[in-house]
């Protein structure tokens, strides 16, 4: 039981493109958080904040910015 090795690739790639499609952070991480709910159900608490980060990395990844 985990997450799956190249889940943190997607999870960067989805948030940049997110990104340079004009989307919010804050929208990304309610649809990044409801997918990890609906897939993991009961272990959500445990994967949400992996998945978070990574999806928060490949947001601003690139940009100069960090991230707070």
């Amino acid at each position: 039981m985990g997450l799956p090795p190249e889940l943190e690739t997607l999870a960067r790639t989805y948030a940049r493109a997110h990104r340079e499609a004009g989307t919010s952070i804050g929208a990304v991480l309610i649809e990044v958080k409801a997918l990890v709910r609906d897939y993991s159900d009961i272990d959500a608490p445990i994967f949400t904040p992996k998945v978070v980060g990574w999806t928060v990395a490949g947001y601003f990844a690139g940009t100069g910015r960090s991230p707070r």
